[in-house]
């Protein structure tokens, strides 16, 4: 049975293809185009102690999978650019001194660059392919250097050093023209275990502690260029570069037979995904693949398609629960797990809170007229209530003819002929006239949409036109509306465009837009709106679409997470 050399050196392919350097003959470089059942070898470096040393796949590029080859006087780097095609070399060998190590190798912004430790002048150097070989920067006055785990961002490369001792580790980043030397770890000592990157700010790595022999999460905050330690974690990383599907990167336990995800923005969290009965401990794992020390290969299965139709059964003790049932079934093995990746959640039964400055959460249930934030002006308090709930949405304003005059408006900050509102709108008669959405300049009209005739319409100034949705009874609806100095406008209903620079009801005087109207106009129907949210107002913190999210609310529901299990 094959088994890579070190836990790096196994690449996944698309189609079930994997690469990796021979443990027994580090020299070797293996392919398999069936899963691992059998193995060829597509070169060998074999010249006395010569071994492969490191990988970079560059999946994101020229699809091919960059190796150095430790052969000749000096470091070399060599590529397999198709399973077909024989590895050839990039180049010619380099740098100066027939002590020169290659310690790491990575493609940044479509280069092809190494990092090599000069004995002679006792520096690292960034080498990079441009025909020739050239060297970029150099970075000097260390008696040692070992470094590991490169992983790229944008255009510059982050990789650890252990400097000197063995147990002083340094964060270097490499621009593009110069290395520099970020923030330093005392205590700690390399043991090629990884580096993951959660698509934010974070870079984790697991190092050895000198003084108790054991390992630990180590996290990287780049914008703070701080080091964190972590919990313990016997764990090794699956290498970002090798991570093709962009999705989840994973890791498994050294000792036991457990395997890890950690996720994309929340990697200070290691999830358990799966426990695959194994005799021996892991070594290696791609995005599909799983190798024990035994060399036996675990597929990573997704099951989702099995799963063709469930149940989600709602009931509310002392609060709302759900329970899924599923109608068809398939065969796991023990130990494995079944999560839906989705998201479910019923207005009917669970009443959020929206995101935006004014959604009401802290205006109390009864609250009336100007004393709700929001109102600048009524026609009557009577006909403006803040209610606790409605169909999904907690803590909404109520507009109707209580009193005979269901107008309110709100005043923005300021005033511009360019901007924005978004609101949830629901009305109970859409048959009624509901204007929910007129922007005034001053005391004028300038926009006007309204939900009637059920549908939404707008007026250009020659009175009302169809906008292209229906509207229905007793339904929300998230509605974004944008306007131009131009005297032009846009409509979004539910994240959908149906006007596109459509003309205002007037043009604009003045200063533009000042005022946000509701006014229901007819005794036979009511509307409510929730996180009503727009531009000339102070809206620190908050992003155009923010209000689709909920920002509150404990009966919230989500189900989540990946479906599949290792198998043998």
């Amino acid at each position: 049975a094959k088994k890579p050399w070190k836990p790096d050196l196994l690449v996944e392919k698309t189609n079930g293809r994997l690469f990796m350097v021979d443990s027994t003959s580090p020299g070797d470089f293996l392919r398999s185009t069936d899963k691992g059942e059998n193995w060829t070898v597509k070169r060998s470096f074999l010249t006395g102690t010569k071994q492969i040393k490191n990988f970079w796949y560059d999946h994101a590029g020229s699809n091919r999978i960059y190796m150095n080859a430790d052969v000749g006087p000096s470091p070399s780097v060599w590529y397999q650019s198709s399973s077909g095609l024989p590895v050839l070399q990039l180049g010619a060998d380099f740098a100066t001194n027939t002590s020169d190590k290659l310690h790491n190798l990575w493609v940044r912004d479509g280069n092809v660059e190494c990092l090599i430790f000069d004995f002679q002048t006792t520096g690292a150097a960034v080498w990079r392919w441009s025909n020739p070989w050239a060297e970029v920067d150099q970075i000097a006055a260390w008696a040692s250097f070992v470094s590991d785990a490169a992983v790229v961002i944008g255009t510059d490369t982050y990789f650890l050093a252990e400097l000197d001792t063995d147990d002083v580790i340094e964060m270097m980043i490499f621009d593009g023209a110069n290395i520099t030397a970020n923030a330093t770890l005392t205590g700690y000592q390399l043991d090629r275990r990884g580096m993951s990157y959660d698509e934010d700010n974070i870079l984790s790595s697991i190092l050895k502690k000198t003084a108790d022999g054991k390992f630990y999460l180590i996290e990287y905050n780049i914008t703070g260029d701080s080091f964190t330690v972590r919990a313990e974690q016997d764990i090794t990383f699956q290498l970002a570069r090798n991570n093709f599907t962009g999705d989840l990167e994973k890791a498994f336990h050294a000792s036991t037979n457990s395997i890890y995800q950690i996720q994309k923005g929340n990697n200070k969290q290691l999830h358990l995904i799966a426990k695959p009965i194994t005799n021996d401990i892991w070594i290696a794992i791609t995005d599909n693949f799983l190798m024990n020390d035994d060399g036996d290969i675990y597929e990573y299965e997704d099951i989702n398609a099995y799963i063709t139709e469930c149940v989600i059964n709602m009931k509310k003790m002392s609060h709302w629960t759900a329970t899924m049932s599923q109608i068809n079934t398939y065969l796991i093995e023990e130990g494995m797990f079944v999560v839906i990746k989705d998201t479910f959640a019923t207005a009917e039964n669970s009443p959020f809170i929206y995101k935006g400055t004014y959604n009401f959460k802290d205006v109390p249930v009864g609250t009336k007229g100007t004393s709700i934030d929001w109102i600048d002006w009524v026609g009557s308090a009577d006909d403006h209530e803040i209610i606790a709930e409605l169909d999904g949405h907690r803590k909404v304003l109520q507009t109707y003819q209580n009193s005979g005059i269901g107008e309110c408006f709100h005043g923005f900050a300021t005033s511009s002929t360019v901007g924005w509102a978004e609101t949830w709108v629901y009305v109970t008669n859409a048959n009624a006239i509901n204007g929910f959405a007129l922007f005034r300049e001053g005391v004028s009209i300038r926009i006007w949409v309204r939900i009637d005739n059920n549908r939404f319409e707008y007026d250009a100034g020659a009175g009302m036109i169809d906008a292209g949705y229906p509207a229905a009874d007793n339904t929300w609806y998230h509605v974004y509306i944008q306007w131009y100095a131009d005297n032009t406008f846009d409509l979004w209903v539910g994240g959908v465009q149906y006007l596109d620079g459509v003309s205002t009801y007037a043009d604009f005087t003045g200063t533009g837009i000042s005022r946000w109207y509701v006014d229901q106009d007819s005794v036979v129907g009511k509307i409510y709106i929730d996180s009503p949210m727009g531009s000339l107002d102070d809206i620190t913190g908050y992003t155009v679409g923010d209000n689709n999210y909920v920002a509150e609310g404990e009966d919230q529901i989500i189900f989540e997470g990946y479906v599949g299990p290792f198998t043998k």
